[in-house]
Protein backbone atom coordinates (compact mmCIF):
# COMPACT_ATOMS: atom_id res chain seq x y z
CA UNK A 1 0.00 0.00 0.00
CA UNK A 2 3.01 2.27 0.37
CA UNK A 3 3.03 2.87 -3.37
CA UNK A 4 -0.61 4.02 -3.50
CA UNK A 5 0.08 7.72 -2.78
CA UNK A 6 2.72 7.69 -5.52
CA UNK A 7 0.16 6.32 -7.98
CA UNK A 8 -2.34 9.03 -7.05
CA UNK A 9 0.35 11.67 -7.36
CA UNK A 10 1.31 10.36 -10.80
CA UNK A 11 -2.33 10.40 -11.94
CA UNK A 12 -2.74 13.90 -10.61
CA UNK A 13 0.40 15.04 -12.39
CA UNK A 14 -0.82 13.53 -15.67
CA UNK A 15 -4.19 15.26 -15.35
CA UNK A 16 -2.53 18.55 -14.52
CA UNK A 17 -0.24 18.23 -17.53
CA UNK A 18 -3.22 17.44 -19.77
CA UNK A 19 -5.11 20.50 -18.53
CA UNK A 20 -2.04 22.69 -19.08
CA UNK A 21 -1.70 21.40 -22.63
CA UNK A 22 -5.36 22.12 -23.35
CA UNK A 23 -5.00 25.66 -22.04
CA UNK A 24 -2.04 26.20 -24.36
CA UNK A 25 -4.32 25.39 -27.28
CA UNK A 26 -7.41 27.08 -25.90
CA UNK A 27 -6.10 30.51 -24.90
CA UNK A 28 -4.32 31.41 -28.18
CA UNK A 29 -7.34 30.20 -30.17
CA UNK A 30 -9.71 32.37 -28.11
CA UNK A 31 -7.40 35.37 -28.55
CA UNK A 32 -7.30 34.88 -32.34
CA UNK A 33 -11.10 34.50 -32.48
CA UNK A 34 -11.54 37.68 -30.39
CA UNK A 35 -9.19 39.58 -32.70
CA UNK A 36 -11.09 38.35 -35.77
CA UNK A 37 -14.44 39.39 -34.33
CA UNK A 38 -13.03 42.69 -33.07
CA UNK A 39 -11.65 43.39 -36.54
CA UNK A 40 -15.03 42.69 -38.10
CA UNK A 41 -16.84 45.04 -35.73
CA UNK A 42 -14.13 47.67 -36.20
CA UNK A 43 -14.73 47.58 -39.96
CA UNK A 44 -18.52 47.43 -39.85
CA UNK A 45 -19.14 49.29 -36.61
CA UNK A 46 -21.76 48.49 -34.00
CA UNK A 47 -25.36 48.60 -35.18
CA UNK A 48 -26.73 52.13 -35.10
CA UNK A 49 -29.46 51.29 -32.59
CA UNK A 50 -27.23 49.50 -30.07
CA UNK A 51 -27.00 52.43 -27.63
CA UNK A 52 -30.79 52.90 -27.63
CA UNK A 53 -31.58 49.23 -27.02
CA UNK A 54 -33.16 48.18 -23.72
CA UNK A 55 -30.60 47.19 -21.11
CA UNK A 56 -31.81 43.55 -21.13
CA UNK A 57 -31.04 43.24 -24.83
CA UNK A 58 -27.60 44.81 -24.50
CA UNK A 59 -26.92 42.41 -21.62
CA UNK A 60 -28.05 39.51 -23.84
CA UNK A 61 -25.42 40.43 -26.42
CA UNK A 62 -22.67 40.69 -23.81
CA UNK A 63 -23.68 37.44 -22.11
CA UNK A 64 -23.79 35.71 -25.52
CA UNK A 65 -20.10 36.46 -26.08
CA UNK A 66 -19.23 34.96 -22.72
CA UNK A 67 -21.27 31.79 -23.21
CA UNK A 68 -20.49 31.15 -26.89
CA UNK A 69 -16.79 31.99 -26.90
CA UNK A 70 -15.77 30.76 -23.45
CA UNK A 71 -18.18 28.33 -21.82
CA UNK A 72 -19.19 26.24 -24.86
CA UNK A 73 -15.59 25.76 -26.09
CA UNK A 74 -14.39 25.13 -22.52
CA UNK A 75 -16.76 22.16 -22.29
CA UNK A 76 -15.77 20.99 -25.76
CA UNK A 77 -12.03 20.92 -25.11
CA UNK A 78 -12.32 19.49 -21.61
CA UNK A 79 -11.43 22.47 -19.43
CA UNK A 80 -14.80 22.37 -17.69
CA UNK A 81 -16.85 19.28 -16.83
CA UNK A 82 -20.37 20.36 -15.84
CA UNK A 83 -22.98 17.89 -14.66
CA UNK A 84 -25.71 16.69 -17.01
CA UNK A 85 -28.18 19.17 -15.56
CA UNK A 86 -25.68 21.99 -15.93
CA UNK A 87 -25.08 20.98 -19.55
CA UNK A 88 -28.80 21.10 -20.31
CA UNK A 89 -29.07 24.53 -18.67
CA UNK A 90 -25.98 25.79 -20.46
CA UNK A 91 -27.19 24.56 -23.86
CA UNK A 92 -30.62 26.14 -23.33
CA UNK A 93 -29.27 29.48 -22.15
CA UNK A 94 -26.50 29.42 -24.75
CA UNK A 95 -28.99 29.17 -27.60
CA UNK A 96 -31.67 31.46 -26.17
CA UNK A 97 -29.31 34.34 -25.38
CA UNK A 98 -28.08 35.05 -28.93
CA UNK A 99 -31.52 34.33 -30.39
CA UNK A 100 -33.13 36.77 -27.93
CA UNK A 101 -30.45 39.39 -28.54
CA UNK A 102 -30.85 39.11 -32.31
CA UNK A 103 -34.66 39.09 -32.38
CA UNK A 104 -35.40 41.73 -29.78
CA UNK A 105 -38.96 42.52 -28.78
CA UNK A 106 -41.50 43.16 -30.12
CA UNK A 107 -40.69 41.10 -33.21
CA UNK A 108 -40.63 43.28 -36.33
CA UNK A 109 -42.69 41.91 -39.26
CA UNK A 110 -41.29 41.26 -42.72
CA UNK A 111 -40.00 44.35 -44.47
CA UNK A 112 -38.28 43.26 -47.66
CA UNK A 113 -34.61 43.87 -46.80
CA UNK A 114 -32.30 41.48 -48.67
CA UNK A 115 -30.91 38.66 -46.53
CA UNK A 116 -28.05 37.69 -48.87
CA UNK A 117 -25.34 40.07 -47.59
CA UNK A 118 -25.86 39.11 -43.93
CA UNK A 119 -26.10 35.42 -44.80
CA UNK A 120 -22.77 35.65 -46.63
CA UNK A 121 -21.22 37.55 -43.73
CA UNK A 122 -22.51 35.06 -41.15
CA UNK A 123 -21.09 32.15 -43.13
CA UNK A 124 -17.79 33.93 -43.81
CA UNK A 125 -17.21 34.83 -40.17
CA UNK A 126 -18.26 31.34 -39.11
CA UNK A 127 -15.86 29.67 -41.53
CA UNK A 128 -13.01 31.72 -40.08
CA UNK A 129 -13.97 30.82 -36.50
CA UNK A 130 -14.44 27.13 -37.27
CA UNK A 131 -11.14 27.19 -39.14
CA UNK A 132 -9.39 28.54 -36.04
CA UNK A 133 -11.01 25.77 -34.01
CA UNK A 134 -9.86 23.15 -36.49
CA UNK A 135 -6.27 24.39 -36.69
CA UNK A 136 -6.03 24.70 -32.89
CA UNK A 137 -7.11 21.07 -32.44
CA UNK A 138 -10.19 22.04 -30.43
CA UNK A 139 -12.32 19.33 -32.05
CA UNK A 140 -10.06 16.49 -30.91
CA UNK A 141 -9.16 17.44 -27.33
CA UNK A 142 -11.62 15.04 -25.69
CA UNK A 143 -12.31 11.37 -26.33
CA UNK A 144 -16.05 11.83 -26.66
CA UNK A 145 -17.21 12.85 -30.13
CA UNK A 146 -20.07 14.79 -28.54
CA UNK A 147 -17.50 17.39 -27.53
CA UNK A 148 -17.39 18.53 -31.14
CA UNK A 149 -21.00 19.71 -30.84
CA UNK A 150 -20.06 22.15 -28.08
CA UNK A 151 -17.18 23.64 -30.05
CA UNK A 152 -19.02 23.88 -33.38
CA UNK A 153 -22.21 25.28 -31.86
CA UNK A 154 -20.35 27.84 -29.78
CA UNK A 155 -18.45 29.12 -32.82
CA UNK A 156 -21.58 29.21 -35.00
CA UNK A 157 -23.49 31.16 -32.34
CA UNK A 158 -20.53 33.53 -31.99
CA UNK A 159 -20.77 34.18 -35.73
CA UNK A 160 -24.49 34.88 -35.36
CA UNK A 161 -23.91 37.34 -32.54
CA UNK A 162 -21.05 39.05 -34.42
CA UNK A 163 -23.17 39.83 -37.46
CA UNK A 164 -26.20 40.73 -35.34
CA UNK A 165 -24.06 43.24 -33.45
CA UNK A 166 -23.34 45.02 -36.74
CA UNK A 167 -26.67 44.64 -38.59
CA UNK A 168 -29.48 46.99 -37.44
CA UNK A 169 -32.22 45.27 -39.46
CA UNK A 170 -34.73 43.59 -37.14
CA UNK A 171 -37.31 42.33 -39.64
CA UNK A 172 -38.16 38.69 -39.02
CA UNK A 173 -37.70 37.46 -42.60
CA UNK A 174 -34.28 39.08 -42.83
CA UNK A 175 -33.20 37.59 -39.51
CA UNK A 176 -34.45 34.10 -40.35
CA UNK A 177 -32.75 33.87 -43.75
CA UNK A 178 -29.81 36.20 -43.20
CA UNK A 179 -28.83 35.29 -39.63
CA UNK A 180 -30.47 32.21 -38.12
CA UNK A 181 -30.53 29.83 -41.08
CA UNK A 182 -26.85 30.42 -42.02
CA UNK A 183 -25.79 30.02 -38.38
CA UNK A 184 -27.74 26.76 -38.06
CA UNK A 185 -26.23 25.43 -41.28
CA UNK A 186 -22.80 26.47 -40.13
CA UNK A 187 -23.26 24.63 -36.83
CA UNK A 188 -24.27 21.46 -38.68
CA UNK A 189 -21.28 21.66 -41.04
CA UNK A 190 -19.00 22.45 -38.10
CA UNK A 191 -20.15 19.32 -36.29
CA UNK A 192 -19.52 17.18 -39.38
CA UNK A 193 -16.05 18.69 -39.85
CA UNK A 194 -15.34 18.37 -36.14
CA UNK A 195 -16.27 14.69 -36.05
CA UNK A 196 -14.14 14.00 -39.11
CA UNK A 197 -11.17 15.76 -37.50
CA UNK A 198 -11.88 13.99 -34.22
CA UNK A 199 -11.84 10.57 -35.89
CA UNK A 200 -8.71 11.41 -37.87
CA UNK A 201 -6.69 12.92 -35.04
CA UNK A 202 -7.68 10.47 -32.34
CA UNK A 203 -8.07 7.42 -34.58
Amino acid sequence: MSGTPDIFEAIGADLSAAQTKKRRHFIPAIVIVAIAIGGLLAMLGLRSDFASMPAWRQASFVASWFVCLLLFPAVGVGLWFPSRGQKVALATVGVLLPVTATLGWPIVPAGGHAAGPCAAMTLSVGVVLVGVGAVSGAFAQRRSRSSTVWVATGLALASLVSVSCACPISEIDHLVFGHFAPAAGLAALGVLLGRWLHARMRG
